[in-house]
Parts: structure tokens; sequence; C-alpha cells
């Protein structure tokens, strides 16, 4: 996942976020998974005011891998059978989008939930600062265009050290580490995903040259745009 080896055994729970590679899945013969496939916009539609809490469990880490117990799996099983009932059941007719959207957003925060537990966050006080949580938030939608801890700052009215400081407290990353490494797997997405050129993936992410493009490739993956594109095949 992501260049990342990943082994998922039992009763194990994996939150999949947009922009991730997977690739050469080995499946063992007894294995049964079960999969929810939900679209960003989906995800907003759903929660509405409540996204944040999503967005935090699913973006201070690129992804997450849990082990449930047996009630939390079966609370889990239990949601999407009565997500599956709603989609199969034809007397539902009048309502059956808006049960669906509540039994979605249900499904979404119990899970939020189950995730959010084990949080390995270095100070409990510290992971509910306002600012460093309004900064998560705002990645998935800006971090693609805006590259500058200054914007986020200025967005947060605080100063770029300040919002620095802030993640370095609650995260052990720099606001800055956090930007480049939302920007560096969306440029994967990019190469791996599209046929878009070089130049087309540097406008797309609002670098300002395709020579600054080269430089941040260079930097994050140790290598040229093309042997990236080669690499990632």
């Amino acid at each position: 996942m992501n260049g990342k080896n990943l082994v998922v055994g039992e009763r194990q729970i994996v939150i999949v976020t947009p922009d991730t590679t997977i690739e050469n899945p080995m499946i063992s013969p007894d294995c049964q998974i079960k999969l929810v496939c939900l679209t960003n916009r989906a995800v907003n539609d759903f929660l509405r005011q409540q996204v944040s809490v999503w967005n935090r469990t699913m973006y201070i880490n690129c992804f997450k891998l849990r082990t449930l117990s047996d009630d939390e799996l079966s609370a889990v099983y239990k949601m999407q059978d009565i997500v599956k009932m709603v989609l199969e059941t034809s007397d539902l007719t009048r309502y059956k989008h808006e049960i669906m959207r509540c039994m979605l957003r249900a499904m979404l925060l119990g899970i939020a939930s189950l995730l959010g537990q084990d949080d390995e966050a270095p100070d409990e006080a510290a992971m509910t600062d306002k600012r460093y949580r309004a900064f998560i938030d705002m990645l998935p939608a800006q971090g693609d265009r805006h590259h500058d801890v200054g914007y986020y700052a200025a967005e947060l009215c605080v100063s770029a050290k300040y919002l620095s400081q802030i993640c370095l407290r609650c995260s052990g990353k720099s606001a800055k580490q956090w930007i480049d490494e939302h920007l560096a797997e969306s440029i994967r997405f990019y190469m791996r995903q599209s046929e878009m050129s070089m130049k087309e993936i540097s406008v797309a992410l609002c670098f300002p040259s395709a020579t600054y493009f080269g430089r941040f490739v260079k930097r994050q993956f140790g290598c040229t745009p093309s042997e990236l594109r080669k690499k990632l095949g």
C-alpha cells in the first residue's frame, strides 16, 4: 500500500483513503473480505458537520489497520448487514435515500470511534488543540492547491511558526511535513493512475513551475519525475 508492505490478518479492519495505490495483492484461500466503498463526496454529504471526526481519524495516518475484538467485529458486521438490508428491501422506496444516509452516517461514525480509541497521540490535551484539528481537516481539500504553511496559518489566524509548533506538539511532525507528505501521495497517485504528462501533473498540483515540481519529487522520492513513474510502473 503506497509502496509499503501491509499484512492483514483475522479480525482486522483496514481503512484506505483516497489517492492510495494498492499493488501485488496476495489473498489466502480461506480469506473472507467485506468491503464498503464510498467516495469523498459521499462521506462529506453523509457526515456534514461531523466530517471533521472522520477526517481527523483518517488523516492523522495515511491509512489505519486495527485488530477488532469479537464484540467490535460483531458490531461492524451488524452495521454493514443493516445497510445491505436497506439496499435490498424494495418496500422502502419512499424514504430509502434518507434511511441509507442515516445508516451510512452511523456506520462511518462507529468505525471512526473504534479506530480513534487507540490513536497514538503524544498527549491527549495537545490532540484537542482546535487549530491542529482544523489544519488536519483542511489538508484533504486544500493540500493539492496550497503548499505553503503561511496559507493555512493565515486561515487559522496564527503565525506560520506557531502552527508548526502546534503540529510538532500534537503529532511530532511540522506543518510543512504534513503538507509535503500529502502532496507526495497526490503525486504518487497521478503517476500511477493517470496518463497525464509531468507538466500536466505539475499544473494540476499548482506547482509554480516544472522545475520546482522536479525538485520537490527529487527531494521526496530521491529520483526525477520520469524515474519515479518508471518505478511505480
